[in-house]
């Protein structure tokens, strides 16, 4: 599809963002910080990591590269309260900005919403070991996705299933390998159980679930436009799977929607080479 295509081209600038020592154009938030500001971004750098208004170009693009794909729309002309977007200068700071649980990550984001209006949007990133911020795609995807559901949150695994295509080829294939490990471990989740899951209770079931919602969002996307697959999603929450599945893929239920499935691993599957890998970060 071009526009995913398009999508994930631009998205792949970011292995390019690497350390800068130049300061922001905007001066000193706190001391040793940067900090520049658009209508949709406030970005805070250290003084001699990524340059604060470099990092918020970037973010300005991507945000207008991802509403155009799964919107088709422009979006609204300032994000009100701003995203925070907050690039640390050590993996301990970065832990303690994001928490338990942080330290396989390279970002982190979160939305606040209260009554439907959100009322606060941040990133967290570090570098990684090569200096870039392969994390931002991600994350930011996660920012915006919850502007197109209106302030309610997506389903799981369509919310990590969008994000992960904003991930770089290596990461991806490091998930399509983990949703081959499952099937063929009998650790694959149904259709019926991904669609349904909002909490995880094992490690085998994490790679599944992310393994498999990549594939699933890409097969319902391929199928149909990008916007197409949030609709789907909208009237998925609002009237139900079956209704959703006929109205927009022409399927019956979740039992032929997983036979969809089915051939779409197994078309992937006949042309996977396996590889040895390092271990993937979510």
């Amino acid at each position: 599809m071009p526009k995913i295509a398009a999508h994930l081209s631009l998205l792949a600038f970011t292995v390019f963002l690497l350390v800068s020592k130049s300061p922001s154009a905007n001066g000193e938030d706190s001391p040793g910080r940067t900090v520049s500001q658009s209508n949709f971004f406030q970005v805070q750098s250290f003084a001699e990591g990524p340059n604060s208004q470099k990092v918020l170009e970037l973010c300005d693009l991507l945000r207008t590269e991802l509403l155009g794909v799964w919107s088709g729309k422009v979006g609204p002309t300032m994000w009100e309260p701003r995203c925070e977007v907050i690039v640390h200068r050590s993996r301990e700071e970065y832990a303690n900005a994001v928490g338990p649980g942080s330290g396989s990550t390279n970002g982190s984001s979160l939305v606040q919403l209260k009554s439907g209006v959100v009322t606060s949007r941040r990133i967290d990133l570090i570098m990684d070991q090569q200096g870039a911020l392969t994390s931002l795609p991600h994350e930011l995807t996660h920012v915006v996705l919850s502007d197109c559901f209106g302030g309610r949150q997506p389903p799981l695994w369509l919310d990590e299933g969008i994000a992960m295509l904003a991930d770089t080829q290596e990461k991806q294939l490091l998930h399509e390998r983990d949703c081959m490990d499952a099937i063929s471990s009998k650790n694959a989740l149904t259709i019926d159980a991904l669609l349904k899951l909002n909490q995880f209770t094992s490690s085998h079931q994490v790679a599944a679930f992310y393994g498999q919602s990549l594939t699933l969002v890409r097969m319902l996307a391929q199928q149909k436009s990008p916007d197409t697959l949030i609709e789907f999603a909208k009237d998925s929450m609002d009237h139900g799977m079956a209704m959703a599945l006929h109205r927009h893929y022409q399927i019956d239920d979740v039992r032929e929607l997983e036979k969809h499935w089915e051939r779409e691993v197994q078309t992937l599957k006949s042309s996977f080479k396996r590889k040895r890998f390092m271990s993937v970060r979510y």
